[in-house]
């Protein structure tokens, strides 16, 4: 294409990759552009649709698949799931984080098992797994996840690193079902080819098989003292077996029906069984049985209160149940999943349950309030936690269908991804607060007292469109609608490029008519060489985004784009106007910084422009002056701002300590700090559409709490995403020079050098490291460097909304 040329396409975005318009490609003409297929019908706005939107739960997602297994830790620190997308994944009830997606089947995983403890594991080696992304969560992880497949193979997981310990293969057919001892040294499986393994942990070698003559295996129980093992048959019957010498001590039950699944009460008393038929049978091991009917369908779940006066039962009929079995009634009925029930099992505690179903999803439940307390979703990289309401917490970052896009609230032809909820909705660590003792879950539930349900309805956001964008020179007009549908019209956002454009200079007029309010922005931007990618949405008063509207304009050709200029401010603060907050290593990580960007990288950028302001000159006067200079830098270029020093995170807001404040009490650092809302502010000022952030902060006693970190991954993804830039923060608690002299610099500062350094140049390895490399690179490192040398920095919160660049080469 010919310099001055440009095409268009006119794009309206529904949902997770749906697209409007596609094939509305036009040549500009000089001065005007009209977009093909923009229609009045389009921005019209009808009575009918200013009715309260009452959505559905949808995943769009093919990294998504049917939960077939979920279990708890001997601890109850961790639990499991497992299904169809071919992963297992681990999460720590502390902080209700997905820890681990480990993948080592080649189909999907239809069983797992988890034991925490010492002594089962080979050591932690560190860094990241051979099964999938590790992190560092508050309690330790050791011991040992084991997930079966269809692939009839058995992988052994060290927990500590994510790594394949063992691979353990012999089964012909299905894995069906796994139980590990109450010590976790040894592995009892059971197959569709109608066998039933004992392996050992340790070196993952056989010690027994035995053939069940029931057919296929359908599920197992272990005696609560592992010396017994009970399997069902699909022949309907259900067999009592010596662990320790193999032999079959009882056939309990035959009949027509197969039996899908099996539990044992913790005192060794009782065992009940689920069947095809939906009956549930209870068997008393002295002698004797009950049968117990409600559902409809197949019982494909069964299991125990720890106190073993409940049985719960879930199935084809979609109902979570929970009986009593002193009456053999049922107490308690639950319903939510939109499928079938794959299994069910009690935390050790009998508070909670959690289950598996072919809906997608897995789900705990709340046995007080007596209702669901939220889903789990889990992709491929990303995962998410929703809960009945409408607050979530999960991956913000990453590929369309791996992230919170790719949850949504959809019906009555509209659709609304999870993320466009933010402000309002979500919550960091939101599981690890809902498992917290009651009264905290109570505490919890006052707060979020005035936060509308979700499910209950809400008024739609506004209805945006881009109508007859003007092309001359290198410049774009563009006309911008927003339409109120009844949410009202708080805010409209334009994106160029991924990054914002600055709010203030759109022209807004404002009318209103028989259809409601109607704001008409016209924003000139000036076009960079290659492709311009423009996405508006718009928020209602309840904070909700609109469906995106979207437009690209391509100018000129991007191959004669020329090298860009890094223009850096790094500041680091070790001596406060207030001694007792000095520091010792933010100088040398700010000069680290500046001087490895300045020495390294003639090839990746064509000059690094600098400012640098250390100790008693970095103010808050100082600071913003010194950002304000950045506004001018043209859109081609890269800003990197780095700041080491204190942090504090309050509320929404995070804010930097300057050198003068005081103190670290609220409302000086209310008052003095620079907030994440002035960060905010700057950066869409800033020209350049490839804007990083980068915090290296020290909070005194932040590492004590559990949840400490999460109020940073707050204020950072909300800053991060309105305004489409890379932001990387990581938190350390009271700092202590002697944990890092073997580093020369703070850990999370040493982790982005060695990255650009070449450490995180992954796949294509092409020898150049992009942002979104190093910054998982940081992600993964800095935990490793954590647990090494026994630091109290927290992992990184990473948001990662901006453009992709090179910002290394070797």
């Amino acid at each position: 294409m010919s310099m001055g040329t440009r095409r268009l396409w006119q794009v309206a975005l529904l949902g997770c990759g749906a697209l409007l318009g596609m094939g509305s490609e036009v040549l500009a003409m000089p001065g005007h552009v009209r977009a093909a297929g923009v229609s009045s019908t389009v921005r019209a706005i009808h009575m009918n649709t200013r009715q309260i939107f009452r959505p559905s739960f949808t995943i769009q997602s093919r990294y998504a698949g049917a939960m077939r297994d979920g279990r708890f830790s001997n601890d109850g620190q961790w639990f499991v799931t497992a299904g169809e997308n071919g992963g297992a994944q681990l999460w720590s009830v502390a902080t209700g984080q997905r820890e681990l997606d480990v993948r080592g089947h080649s189909g999907a995983v239809t069983t797992v098992a988890v034991w925490s403890g010492e002594g089962v594991a080979a050591p932690a080696k560190g860094g990241k797994g051979k099964g999938g992304k590790r992190a560092v969560s508050v309690g330790k992880r050791q011991g040992v996840l084991v997930s079966g497949g269809a692939d009839g193979a058995i992988v052994v997981w060290n927990l500590a690193t994510g790594e394949e310990q063992h691979r353990l293969t012999g089964h012909s057919g299905e894995v069906t079902g796994l139980l590990l001892t109450a010590d976790g040294r040894r592995v009892v499986s059971g197959s569709e080819d109608g066998t039933i393994k004992v392996w050992q942990v340790a070196n993952g070698t056989l010690e027994r098989s035995l053939e069940s003559g029931q057919g296929a295996v359908r599920a197992l129980a272990l005696d609560p003292k592992g010396a017994q093992v009970a399997s069902a048959g699909e022949d309907g019957s259900v067999r009592l077996w010596s662990l320790s010498g193999g032999q079959a001590l009882q056939n309990w039950q035959e009949g027509d029906g197969a039996a899908l699944a099996l539990a044992w009460s913790r005192d060794g008393q009782q065992l009940a069984s689920g069947h095809k038929d939906g009956t549930v049978k209870v068997w008393a091991v002295g002698g004797g049985s009950r049968v117990l009917r409600d559902h409809e369908g197949a019982v494909q779940g069964v299991a125990f209160s720890p106190s073993g006066d409940q049985l719960a039962t879930v199935g084809q009929d979609k109902v979570v149940r929970l009986w009593s079995l002193q009456g053999e009634q049922v107490r308690l009925r639950m319903e939510g999943h939109q499928q079938g029930i794959h299994s069910v099992v009690f935390d050790p505690e009998g508070g909670h349950l959690l289950t598996a179903s072919a809906d997608q999803t897995a789900r705990v439940w709340l046995l007080d309030g007596r209702n669901e307390l939220a889903r789990l979703v889990s992709l491929r990289s990303g995962w998410a936690v929703v809960t009945p309401d409408g607050r979530f917490d999960g991956t913000l970052d990453g590929d369309l269908e791996d992230r919170l896009d790719a949850i949504q609230w959809s019906g009555e032809g509209h659709s609304f991804a999870l993320d466009g909820f933010l402000e309002k909705y979500y919550r960091p660590a939101l599981l690890g607060h809902l498992l917290s003792p009651r009264e905290s879950v109570q505490a919890e539930a006052a707060s979020e007292a005035g936060t509308p349900h979700i499910t209950e309805g809400f008024y739609l956001p506004p209805k945006v469109t881009i109508a007859e964008p003007a092309v001359s020179a290198k410049n774009v007009a563009l006309q911008i609608e927003a339409a109120d549908q009844g949410g009202g019209i708080a805010e409209t956002r334009v994106y160029h490029n991924d990054k914002i454009v600055e709010p203030g200079k759109g022209r807004k007029e404002s009318l209103e008519g028989d259809e409601g309010k109607v704001e008409k922005i016209t924003y000139n931007v000036e076009l960079v060489d290659g492709e311009n990618r423009f996405r508006v949405v718009s928020l209602s008063n309840d904070r909700i985004e609109s469906e995106p509207s979207s437009v690209v304009v391509k100018q000129g050709t991007a191959s004669g784009t020329e090298t860009p200029r890094l223009h850096l401010l790094v500041v680091g603060i070790n001596r406060y106007a207030n001694p007792a907050l000095n520091l010792n290593f933010a100088v040398p990580d700010a000069k680290g910084m500046l001087s490895f960007l300045m020495r390294s990288n003639a090839e990746v950028f064509k000059q690094v422009v600098t400012y640098e302001i250390y100790d008693g000159k970095a103010t808050r006067s100082a600071i913003s002056t010194n950002i304000a200079d950045l506004y001018a830098v043209p859109a081609q270029d890269v800003v990197m701002l780095y700041f080491a020093g204190h942090g504090k995170a309050m509320g929404d807001q995070w804010y930097f300590v300057p050198h003068e404040l005081q103190g670290l009490e609220g409302s000086a650092v209310q008052d003095q700090g620079i907030s994440s809302q002035v960060f905010k502010d700057h950066v869409a000022r800033i020209g350049a559409q490839k804007v990083v952030l980068l915090f290296d902060a020290c909070e005194s006693g932040a590492a004590m709490q559990a949840f400490a970190e999460f109020g940073n991954k707050r204020s950072m993804a909300l800053l991060s995403r309105s305004t489409g830039i890379h932001i990387a923060t990581a938190t350390m608690g009271t700092q202590s020079a002697s944990e890092l002299t073997d580093l020369g610099h703070g850990v999370f500062t040493y982790a982005l050098l060695e990255g650009m350094k070449g450490k995180a140049d992954r796949k294509p390895h092409d020898n150049q490291v992009s942002m979104s490399e190093l910054l998982d690179f940081v992600q993964q490192y800095v935990p490793f460097l954590n647990q090494k040398y026994e630091t109290s920095a927290m992992t990184p919160v990473v948001n990662s909304r901006g453009n992709n660049f090179s910002v290394a080469k070797q």
